[in-house]
């Protein structure tokens, strides 16, 4: 009715240290961000099942982000069970660059069940982060995962590391790095505020190492705006009107966003009657002033 359609995220194997109190999922379950899945076959890919299951009838959409980031490795190397395991049942990674095969082999398997577990749920497109780009048994699935880059180290990492990377390895990308798409988040390398006309500036054709037909494997991006540093009291005030200028740059032809004056000015009155219109529907809150933007141009 309006438009929107809900992509839900369920981050695995790390980010499960909430699920600690189901007996045999987790791996190393003391602190917080520590826990992982166990990626033995069994009971928790039975969970995930159900999981997905519920999902697929909950959510009006084909597609899902099955996460696969900040895997604390180090986790599944303490456990005797899970070295043993995988010496002879993980999948190979010969390209995968981590320090231990072995372990890695584990994680690659993780994934592709994951996936196949969402697909037999029903979902048809599978999004992941792009620390599983090494894992190219996903490529074996009937629908290859999608990898989402978020390089944030330093401002061209995407562009130079993330993507090509990607890839390299064979899979389609959509970028959501720092260095493009984060909302009034300013990255580790940035300095001073984060606004809308960064984002409107990022370019995701312009990867200078790729040729034409490695550039039609970037498929898109999106915006984020991570809960870390979110509240009800902030929420609008990050994402808007910055979003707008994310959702133009993403949605119109590449000659009408070139980031120049005369662009970056005609997309700031658009900008501005974005938020204009959201106080008149008494959404916010925001900041009294928005950059260099006082609100009397809303009377």
């Amino acid at each position: 009715e309006y438009g929107i359609m809900i992509q839900v995220e369920l981050d695995l194997p790390a980010h499960a240290s909430s699920w600690k109190g189901e007996p045999n999922l987790l791996i190393c379950n003391g602190n917080v961000g520590s826990g992982l899945l166990n990626p033995i076959p069994g009971y928790p890919y039975q969970v995930l099942v159900e999981l997905y299951s519920e999902f697929s009838l909950l959510f009006d959409s084909s597609i899902i982000h099955l996460g696969g980031d900040e895997v604390n490795r180090a986790c599944w190397e303490n456990s005797p069970q899970i070295v043993e395991w995988a010496s002879t049942n993980g999948l190979q990674v010969p390209t995968w660059d981590c320090p231990n095969k072995t372990i890695c082999s584990v994680e690659c398997y993780f994934h592709y069940h994951q996936a196949q577990a969402a697909l037999d749920a029903g979902f048809k497109n599978l999004f992941m982060w792009e620390d599983v780009r090494g894992c190219l048994a996903l490529q074996n699935l009937d629908s290859v995962a999608v990898i989402d880059v978020w390089d944030q180290d330093t401002e061209d990492d995407w562009r130079i590391s993330g993507v090509p990377s990607a890839i390299q390895h064979g899979f389609k990308e959509v970028v959501v790095s720092s260095g493009c798409y984060f909302l009034k988040f300013p990255p580790p390398w940035a300095s001073g505020n984060w606004t809308w006309e960064n984002n409107y500036q990022c370019d995701i054709q312009n990867i200078s190492s790729l040729n034409s037909d490695q550039l039609q494997l970037v498929i898109g991006g999106h915006a984020s705006r991570w809960g870390e540093s979110s509240n009800a009291d902030n929420w609008f005030n990050n994402t808007y009107p910055s979003l707008a200028g994310v959702a133009e740059k993403l949605w119109s032809p590449a000659d009408k966003t070139i980031p120049n004056n005369d662009n970056l000015d005609a997309a700031k009155l658009r900008v501005q009657s974005v938020l204009c219109r959201m106080l008149r529907l008494n959404l916010g809150p925001f900041d009294t002033e928005y950059g260099n933007w006082p609100f009397s141009w809303c009377d």
